[in-house]
């Protein structure tokens, strides 16, 4: 399923070079799209404009609206893939999802919306679900290590999402300081994330209780843990539910609560 998912990302009209021209007769756009995920326009001169301008009165009228049109509408789209494409990438990071090396480069190098996504986050080479080795993506389509050394793929190499937990404090700072030079904000939180580890008392339990006690509304429990890929447990009298739950490949988990409705009435 998420093979398919990877393989439909639109394109949204952009070519080989991840460029989309738009044509007002007169004159004529480049529209690119940004590391930051956020829309570029150029005139023909190469130009920076801040939006698409309105067709005017040299233009041609049809061809002109034609194009303002399209514009408009891809603009559209891709903010709701953008924000799609978000979501699975916070599931694949949290799921360790991993790709094999040729499927990770058609989807990140090659789909335009995608691109920037391999441009702002760290990757990870897996063996045996351990990771072996982190690495970016560079603009120019080079491979960085933390250390700023050129990085090349191994020949059978499995990418996923590197989750700091996995990373050494030197490496992790590493990694800080090489996207703050290069001036890169995160599309999604990594690097950042909030890091949960067991103490020597959790270790070997099949439960963790510190979190017992804690109160939130229970429509923005509904609302996180659904975003984060969790689901609603079974439904009990009157239509009440006491946990989610969650299932990746090789773990699944629970989260019990006092309960709350399935239409979330602040219960």
């Amino acid at each position: 399923r998420e093979e398919l998912s990877d393989r439909i990302v639109p394109d949204l009209g952009f070519d080989e070079r991840m460029e989309r021209q738009f044509d007002y007769g007169s004159r004529s756009f480049i529209v690119t799209i940004t590391p930051e995920l956020e829309i570029q326009v150029r005139d023909q001169e190469g130009k920076k404009l801040k939006n698409m301008p309105a067709p005017g009165k040299r233009d041609e009228q049809e061809k002109a609206a034609l194009a303002y049109e399209e514009f408009k509408s891809m603009k559209k789209q891709m903010k709701a893939v953008v924000s799609n494409q978000k979501q699975r990438l916070e599931q694949a990071l949290s799921a360790k999802r991993l790709w094999k090396k040729e499927d990770w480069l058609a989807l990140f190098t090659k789909k335009p919306v995608m691109h920037p996504f391999a441009i702002g986050l760290i990757w990870g080479i897996y063996k045996e679900e351990t990771l072996t080795d982190s690495f970016r993506y560079m603009e120019d389509g080079s491979l960085n290590t933390a250390d700023e050394e050129e990085y090349e793929l191994p020949k059978e190499a499995r990418i996923g999402l590197v989750h700091p937990v996995e990373l050494t404090k030197e490496e992790l700072e590493a990694w800080k300081g090489q996207l703050e030079d290069y001036e890169i904000i995160q599309p999604i939180s990594q690097l950042d994330r909030p890091v949960y580890r067991l103490e020597e008392e959790e270790k070997g339990k099949k439960s963790l209780e510190r979190f017992e006690g804690i109160q939130m509304n229970d429509l923005s429990l509904i609302g996180k843990m659904q975003s984060l890929g969790w689901y609603t447990g079974s439904v009990q009298d009157a239509g009440c539910f006491f946990e989610f739950y969650r299932e990746d490949r090789e773990l699944g988990a629970e989260l019990h609560f006092s309960g709350t409705y399935i239409a979330g009435q602040n219960e």
